[in-house]
């Protein structure tokens, strides 16, 4: 156990952190203000080292993958809908139970004014469209656990992110890091969007 930053000092230092960025529908202050609160809610539900200042960092890398790589399939408030999944990349996923995860989301809505029907609905919006891209086979069930150990694995390969999936028996662990080496095969990948990348 390092410690901590004081909550005043640890905003202060989210606020600077994240001064580079570009907002257009949200300000830097709700931003600022909602990470802050997901930096509260993971120290309260989860062990302390589960977040951590450098989340900020990773936060802003993710942030400007999802703007260049999401410009082609979203225009609408494309700022908005890529600070939700940065969220939920660095955030939600933490959290280790669906209550937990709930009561995420539901902060999440209020600071950003938005419906929950309308948050979620995009979530699987993005997370389908990195799902298009991989080839897995029609016998296995495309269900929660199995769609989100995929789309975060993909979104780790893309950025070269360290990831520990963790989870019980039969969450789909084994099978999604399967589908994503059988699908990352370098240029003999299927899909043309993965043949720039290196055969894992």
């Amino acid at each position: 156990d390092y410690g901590e930053l004081p909550e005043k000092q640890a905003e202060i230092y989210i606020v600077r952190m994240l001064s580079d960025l570009h907002f257009k529908s949200v300000t830097l202050d709700t931003v600022s203000r909602l990470i802050s609160h997901a930096h509260m809610l993971i120290s309260i539900y989860e062990p302390i080292y589960m977040v951590s200042l450098r989340d900020i960092a990773r936060f802003k890398q993710i942030y400007n993958w999802f703007m260049l790589f999401l410009h082609k399939h979203i225009k609408d408030k494309l700022d908005l809908k890529c600070l939700i999944m940065t969220l939920f990349v660095c955030y939600y996923i933490k959290l280790s139970t669906s209550n937990y995860r709930y009561t995420f989301l539901q902060s999440t809505c209020l600071f950003l004014e938005i419906d929950l029907s309308e948050l979620c609905k995009h979530i699987k919006t993005v997370q389908d469209i990195f799902i298009s891209n991989l080839d897995i086979n029609p016998i296995y069930a495309k269900n929660t656990a199995l769609i989100e150990n995929l789309f975060t694995l993909v979104l780790s390969v893309y950025n070269k992110i360290p990831l520990f999936i963790c989870g019980k028996p039969g969450n789909s662990k084994t099978l999604s890091v399967q589908i994503i080496t059988s699908n990352f095969r370098g240029r003999d990948s299927k899909h043309p969007q993965l043949k720039s990348h290196p055969k894992l």
